[in-house]
């Protein structure tokens, strides 16, 4: 197997050698959707006991984009948004 090294394999060295000529910082991103539904779909009680919610029912969602820097000082970063 072949080894990888700190900055890269094959298919990123390229960028990153332009990135670091250049002083620039490469990023990988992407983003997710959370979303929350207050009803309940599947549960389980005692038999003649029911179950009661007690949240009414809503559907809620989050937004969250994140990003990697890779190179010679790795970060992450991450933000919750309103919209994409």
């Amino acid at each position: 197997m072949k080894k990888l090294s700190g900055r890269g394999d094959s298919r990123t060295s390229g960028p990153l050698k332009k990135t670091e000529k250049e002083q620039g910082v490469t990023l990988y991103q992407d983003e997710a959707v959370f979303q929350q539904a207050g009803t309940v779909i599947k549960t389980w009680a005692l038999v003649g006991i029911g179950v009661q919610v007690l949240s009414p029912p809503v559907r809620r969602s989050i937004k969250v984009m994140g990003a990697v820097r890779i190179g010679a000082n790795p970060q992450w970063h991450s933000r919750f948004v309103k919209v994409f």
